[in-house]
């Protein structure tokens, strides 16, 4: 794998995250986990940006985000 973006990021739609390399089998026995599992982290982080978003400003921050499903 050659990650062309790191965690923390922001990414835009289309933008290459990585680069997967290896035999199709084997990369086709995990991509549907891998991507589901990407979405998934995708969505907690951009909502968690969202809500540090809305607090800008405010004697308020984000401690702690676990990147779990509410």
């Amino acid at each position: 794998i050659e990650w062309r973006a790191r965690d923390g990021d922001r990414v835009s739609p289309g933008q290459v995250l990585g680069v997967l390399r290896g035999s199709a089998r084997g990369i086709l026995v995990a991509e549907r986990i891998m991507l589901n599992f990407m979405q998934r982290m995708s969505g907690i982080a951009s909502a968690t940006a969202d809500m540090v978003a809305a607090l800008q400003g405010l004697p308020t921050r984000v401690l702690e985000t676990r990147k779990t499903a509410p």
